[in-house]
């Protein structure tokens, strides 16, 4: 078996929480706060997401899917599609507030 580097075992068991998740508003407010802001800190950015979507579709394309339905196929994909747009529009909230933060407001 090969082993998976630590970020992409972290990966993993975030999608994984995700679709396990995907109906509970609080966990998607709880998990999505700690996540963006750690993106933040971090200098992550809107377009690597779509390079993470990339590597994760050549990783799944490199696995033995069949014994997945169709149907959990598609959650996962729903559940990545709603975590990165959900966290895109967090981390840009954050990063704007901040913004209007260090530049004083309107007025100053």
């Amino acid at each position: 078996a090969r082993e998976m580097p630590l970020q992409a075992l972290v990966m993993a068991e975030q999608l994984f929480l995700c679709v396990k998740n995907f109906n509970d508003a609080a966990f998607w407010g709880s998990a999505i706060d700690r996540i963006a802001n750690k993106h933040v800190s971090r200098g992550v950015t809107a377009g690597m997401y779509e390079v993470v979507e990339g590597a994760l579709n050549s990783a799944l394309a490199e696995e033995d899917l069949s014994a997945l339905s169709p149907e959990a196929l598609q959650a996962w994909d729903h559940a990545f599609t709603k975590l990165k747009t959900t966290l895109i529009a967090k981390e840009a909230s954050i990063v704007a507030e901040a913004a209007g933060l260090v530049g004083g407001g309107e007025g100053e």
